[in-house]
Parts: C-alpha cells; structure tokens; sequence
C-alpha cells in the first residue's frame, strides 16, 4: 500500500533527453526490386512468427479437456494459416534468391563493362595529354613564326625608312645646291644693275666703253640667273622622282619580306587553331570516359551493397 500510495519518481535525465530529442528520420522507402523483395520477405518472416505464436496458442486451447468444437475449429485454422504463412516466407525468399541472383549476374556483366570503360578511360587520358602536349608545340611553333614575320617586317621597315630618308636628305641637299647657285645668280644681277647705274649716273664721267664691257657682263649674268632657275626646277623635278623611288623601294621591301614571313605564320597560327580545338575534344572524351568508369563504380558498388545486405 506504501508503494502504491507513493508519488513516482520524476524521469531519469536520460529518459527525459530522450523523450526531448528530435525524433530520427525514417529510412527512405525501399526503391530497387531486390530492396522491394527483401522487405517482402521480412514481412512474411514477421507474419510467419505471428502466425506460430497464434497456433501455439490455438494447440494450448484446443489440449484442454474441456475444449470445445470452436478451439477444434481455430487450432485447424491457426495450422492453416501458419502453413500459409510458412509458404508466404519461403516464396518471398524464393524470388529474393532470384533477384539477387539477378543483381549478381549484371554485377558480373558491370565488372566486364568496368574494365573496359578504364581501359578507354586510360586510352582517353593518354590521347588528351599527347593532343595537349602538341598543341602547346603548335602553339609555341606559331608564337616563332609570328615573331619571326614580326621581327623581319621590323627590319624591312627600318631600312624602308632609312631608304627614304637618305633620299629625302639627297634631294634636300641637291635642291638646296641649286637654290643657294640661282640666289648667288640673282644676287650677281643686282650687283652688276647697280654697278651700271652708278657708271651712267654722271654724264660728264660717262666711259662708253666701261658701260658696254658692264652691259655686256650683265646680259651674261642675267642668262646665268635665268639658268640657274631653270635648273633649280630641273633638279626639284628629278629629286622628286628620285624619292617617289626610293618610296616605291621602301614599300617593295617591306611587301617582299610581309610575303615571305606572312603565310608560315598563318599557316603555323592555323595549325595552333586546329591542335588547341582537337586537345580541347580530347579532353572532353577523356571526361567522358572517366564518368562513365565513375558511374559504373558507383552502380556496382550501390548492387554489392544491396547483395551483401539483402539475403
């Protein structure tokens, strides 16, 4: 009566941690045929035992000396229904044994697939990196090239323009020859004008022989200035065809050094082109190929799971 009347102990504290605790996610709902199968079978197991538990029962019942035509009847159905229930267990082992067999075989066939697949994987992975390693090659052979075009256009250009500039500074000086000989020319007439005109200023003082001798002079400086001119147009005309020259020259060397350095170059920068695309599907095929070898690990592994959890 104490012990009935006494209050009930409060809760151990692990009792109440665990009543407080966050209730565990249920596992995911079997999915494949042989998980499908194995819960199956547990249940016909589970079924099979309740089963026996109930014609124990029923055999306990129906023993007594005082037992009725109804326990009679529930022993033969609790028999039947543990005879079923047995039938139940060793069909659903049946088509467990089956599927797992089943699962074995295609492990088999996977495993087969498996070598295969890492052989092409290894294949791929060699492929990729010798298409990587030509491609950089390709890359540095086009990098020399266009380098070696950059480098000869330089030097063409350099002595295109040394070459116009040389007849630049030619013509500057034959021209400026001539301009400095017809301004001495023209300066030469002035004097001899101003000579004259002093000789002729006097009429008392006047040498008629004197004035004729400076006439004279002056008439053939006159023709030297007009020839001077003259030849200062000459020689501007031929200094500008010479420098049209050279112009063309300059252009000429550079043209003939852009056609013998351009097309390697471009043909190496294609070459780089096509090698960078064939490394970059390579390297693609090589990915392939590793998933696949990743998706059939995965695939066998999951199977042998199951095999070594389900029997």
């Amino acid at each position: 009566a104490a012990a009935k009347s006494a209050p009930k102990a409060a809760p151990s504290a692990p009792a109440a941690a665990a009543k407080s605790a966050p209730k565990v996610a249920p596992s995911p709902p079997p999915s494949t045929p042989l998980q499908l199968a194995a819960k199956k079978k547990a249940d016909a197991v589970k079924a099979e035992q309740q089963a026996k538990v109930a014609l124990t029962k029923a055999k306990s019942a129906a023993s007594k000396k005082d037992a009725s035509s109804a326990e009679a009847a529930a022993l033969r159905k609790a028999e039947q229904a543990a005879k079923t229930a047995s039938e139940q267990v060793a069909a659903a082992g049946k088509q467990v044994d089956g599927l797992r067999t089943n699962v074995a075989k295609a492990v088999t066939q996977d495993k087969g697939s498996l070598k295969q697949a890492r052989e092409e994987k290894e294949k791929r992975a060699k492929a990729s990196q010798a298409a990587a390693v030509a491609a950089k090659s390709s890359q540095q052979d086009s990098g020399a090239a266009k380098s070696k075009l950059e480098s000869e256009l330089a030097k063409a250009k350099a002595k295109a323009t040394n070459l116009k500039g040389q007849a630049a500074k030619i013509a500057s000086d034959r021209i400026g020859a001539a301009k400095k000989a017809e301004a001495q020319a023209a300066k030469q007439v002035e004097e001899d004008k101003k000579v004259l005109a002093l000789k002729v200023s006097d009429p008392k003082t006047v040498d008629a022989q004197k004035v004729a001798e400076l006439g004279q002079k002056l008439k053939a400086d006159e023709t030297k200035a007009k020839a001077a001119s003259s030849a200062v147009a000459k020689v501007v005309k031929q200094e500008e065809a010479s420098k049209s020259k050279a112009s063309q020259q300059a252009e000429a060397l550079v043209s003939k050094a852009e056609k013998k350095y351009a097309p390697a170059a471009a043909t190496a920068e294609k070459a780089a082109s096509n090698m960078a695309t064939k490394a970059k599907e390579a390297a693609v095929q090589a990915e392939k190929a590793a998933g696949v070898v990743g998706g059939l690990e995965a695939k066998i592994a999951t199977a042998e799971k199951q095999l070594a959890q389900f029997r």
